[in-house]
């Protein structure tokens, strides 16, 4: 098959204020005079760039020369990360990193998949599961793919924390696979022995697909973590097609050095990387649900039994949560209606593979009418961002009763503590005064006297 990752993306919302030392610096071999800092603050006061370059990290232990760029120890399948800060609206900056692999990262999807595998017995979740040789490779396979977006994502975690990181989700990520035979944007009927080998790597769409003009000869794909279990491909995407047929466009990678494949990479990286801050959206949206949801379902639990301290976490996190949704609906929704777009961003179409619409040409049925992906993005959203803010009104309405039966609950808490308190120092002074003052003419004296003479 002969297909080999090229490189990785991987993208983030930073938290507002979050920018590395090391990284807060000019850049003056390319002109960039101006700090980190000054960037994001004139972005977000509206008046800056819509997007720049954050950073350049480079290995030491790499021979790639990047101007500017700042040497330190990355993961040993890395050489380079380059990273660019992405402005929405006035609120939300998206930093992405563009993860350059070494040469034998390169192949070591494509050696995974050509080497011998055994049966074997699996244990994971549930029972031990046995596999044959070919359940075996798809596995190995899978998992080879998998470990790469595992050590970027934990990269980006660290290195630049954000919102998934903050939620412990892994980040949107778009790797890039190139085949040195097969070209799947021509879209003949995948035969049942060459669809084994997609699966291997994580591309099992043969029926749909997604392309773009702005990226010919190359298919965006989404890993279907049902097919591919060991790839778990959640947020996972993959752009992929044949690296002869992509260099032989003419005049497509002028300008972007004389090795093909690493000029492929960095001419997809430029046209994908707005696409992948507004699959990022989704994801935030996705995420932001899934907190709610977990606020509703706790509370609905924990009903009756909470206390001072469980309200007032939900009071942090509802506020948290809140905060990001407004924003972000905000500037999202001005980034929609801008007037300008980028000339480096990708628009994709949705349509039926070829063999599929020439089998529906030949036996006479209606042509199905191509999806515009970006336009199906932006109302999706909108629905999304509508029905969430309509929750996050309720839920904080919901709170803000429970908040004050709570405080009226706790009231009652602390004033029956209080009169027992004092009922106990009443006691107290009580028994006090009257060991003080036992004299004879007093009733405890007279009390203690018929004792003793009941005793005698």
């Amino acid at each position: 098959m002969g297909g080999r990752t090229l490189s990785a993306k991987s993208t983030c919302i930073p938290r507002k204020g979050h920018q590395g030392k090391q990284l807060d610096r000019p850049r003056r071999w390319i002109g960039h005079i101006e700090s980190n800092r000054e960037y994001l603050d004139s972005s977000r006061s509206g008046g800056g760039w819509r997007w720049w370059p954050l950073a350049d990290v480079v290995n030491v232990d790499s021979k790639i020369l990047i101007p500017d760029g700042t040497r330190e120890s990355l993961p040993e399948d890395f050489d380079a990360v380059e990273l660019k800060a992405v402005q929405i609206g006035v609120g939300l900056t998206a930093v992405i990193a563009f993860f350059h692999l070494t040469k034998l990262a390169t192949r070591h999807l494509d050696d995974v998949w050509h080497a011998k595998h055994e049966p074997t017995i699996v244990i994971r979740r549930g029972r031990p599961r046995a596999e044959d040789r070919m359940w075996a490779a798809f596995r190995a396979t899978q998992e080879a793919r998998r470990a790469l977006h595992d050590t970027a994502r934990e990269w980006m975690s660290k290195r630049c924390p954000g919102f998934f990181a903050d939620h412990q989700e892994p980040q949107p990520l778009a790797d890039l696979l190139l085949m040195d035979q097969f070209d799947p944007t021509k879209g003949d009927r995948i035969g049942q022995g060459f669809s084994a080998a997609l699966r291997a790597i994580g591309f099992t769409e043969n029926v749909l697909h997604r392309t773009s003009p702005d990226l010919p000869k190359l298919l965006l794909s989404q890993a279907d973590s049902r097919l591919c279990p060991a790839l778990e491909g959640r947020r996972t995407w993959g752009l992929w097609g044949n690296w002869r047929e992509i260099s032989s466009i003419p005049t497509l990678l002028d300008g972007y050095g004389e090795n093909a494949k690493r000029a492929i990479a960095y001419w997809a990286d430029s046209r994908i990387r707005h696409f992948l801050v507004t699959l990022s959206v989704s994801d935030f949206l996705s995420v932001t649900e899934g907190e709610y949801a977990e606020m509703r379902d706790r509370a609905k639990v924990r009903h009756g039994a909470f206390r001072l301290k469980q309200l007032n976490y939900l009071r942090r996190k509802f506020l948290t949560i809140s905060l990001d949704l407004t924003t972000v609906a905000s500037d999202v929704d001005q980034f929609w209606k801008r007037t300008w777009r980028d000339q480096e961003e990708a628009e994709f179409t949705l349509d039926y593979a070829p063999w599929i619409v020439e089998n529906d040409e030949r036996e006479g049925r209606a042509r199905f009418t191509p999806v515009s992906v970006n336009d199906e993005l932006r109302e999706r959203q909108e629905s999304w961002f509508k029905r969430l803010l309509i929750a996050d009104r309720d839920y904080r309405d919901i709170l803000s009763t429970v908040a004050s039966l709570g405080a009226s609950a706790d009231a009652v808490k602390v004033s029956r503590i209080a009169l027992w308190a004092a009922v106990a120092s009443l006691a107290v002074a009580s028994v006090t005064l009257l060991v003080t003052e036992a004299k004879k003419e007093t009733f405890l004296h007279l009390i203690v006297s018929w004792l003793s003479s009941i005793s005698a």
